[in-house]
């Protein structure tokens, strides 16, 4: 299964130069995103700075990638009643579309967390119609999220009634998972687990994990 053509394409765009390679990665485009479209949905912008702490981008980094996602349309600075940034039509259609195959990671708030490596641990979902191989899950997505500095990523499969991992029904998991959109999961449904060592890590390696059942 691929990203939607919407998010390929932007990417795409993204990454156009004709200097120096940009330092940001995919993830945190993705990132970035889903940050203007939570604080968008609360009727609030969000500048620059605050993009930067929260992604944990360099200041260069951040400000190409706030020119690029302008040069696109994506975003647009705000009027007088808001401050920062917000998505425009087309940024809300983009995150609509991104969040449906990958909703915005949430924190896991599981004390033990036994299941994945780090401090910190995310988690998102990935809706079965969305996964082609569900017998070939879970190191491609664990190297994923390394590489881009997190400690590890755990795939969990959900039977209906908790999770098990892909291929092992008998030892079963529950997780006490807070999201509304929960409710709505079923069965054959992948969730993520991406563990780092600070907030902003953990998030993009659980995002780099999911983008890898994309690719």
């Amino acid at each position: 299964m691929t990203l939607p053509h919407s998010i390929e394409k932007l990417i795409e765009e993204l990454f156009k130069t004709q200097t120096i390679k940009p330092s940001y990665r995919i993830p945190d485009i993705l990132y970035a995103i889903m940050l203007l479209g939570k604080a968008n949905e609360k009727g609030k912008g969000m500048g620059r700075y605050k993009l930067r702490q929260k992604i944990g981008l360099g200041g260069g980094s951040i400000k190409t990638l706030v020119g690029k996602l302008k040069e696109q349309d994506v975003i647009d600075v705000s009027d007088k009643k808001q401050r920062g940034h917000f998505l425009t039509k087309k940024g809300k259609k983009i995150y609509e579309v991104l969040t449906e195959v990958i909703p915005v990671p949430q924190r896991l708030k599981d004390p033990k967390n036994e299941i994945v490596l780090g401090d910190v641990a995310h988690y998102t979902w990935i809706k079965s119609k969305y996964v082609d191989n569900h017998n070939n899950i879970g190191i491609k997505q664990r190297d994923a999220s390394i590489k881009i500095g997190g400690e590890g990523a755990t795939c969990l499969e959900f039977n209906g009634e908790g999770f098990v991992f892909p291929g092992d029904q008998e030892n079963q998991f529950s997780l006490s998972l807070d999201a509304p959109e929960f409710k709505e999961l079923r069965e054959k449904d992948v969730l993520i687990i991406g563990g780092a060592s600070k907030k902003n890590l953990s998030v993009i390696a659980t995002i780099a994990a999911a983008l890898s059942l994309f690719d």
